[in-house]
């Protein structure tokens, strides 16, 4: 019965990395989860002024994105703005744009 609840330890163990994760994640996913097949997705609030940024893209990229943003009925700015947030996020830089969000 000891051998027994040491082996459920030691396995529960192994999730305790998971779990931290989804604990450091959790109002992400509690907006995500929420999130209808309709809604459109999630958009951030940044601080600051908006500016002009001229950046060269593919133009099948562009084609889709005018696609999608007529579809949602967002601005194509917006998509962009959430690529780019989403991808800092990814890569190393969430502290930093925790900083810049209206949240």
């Amino acid at each position: 019965m000891v051998e027994e609840k040491k082996n459920v330890k030691k396995s529960l163990d192994e999730y305790i990395p998971v779990l931290d994760l989804l604990m450091n994640k959790q109002q992400r996913l509690e907006v995500i989860l929420s999130l209808k097949e309709t809604d459109k997705p999630l958009m951030y609030s940044i601080k600051g002024k908006k500016s002009t940024k001229t950046v060269f893209i593919s133009e099948m990229l562009q084609e889709v994105i005018k696609e999608y943003s007529a579809e949602i009925q967002v601005k194509q700015g917006e998509i962009i703005e959430v690529a780019i947030v989403d991808f800092l996020v990814n890569h190393g830089y969430e502290e930093r744009v925790k900083g810049i969000l209206n949240v």
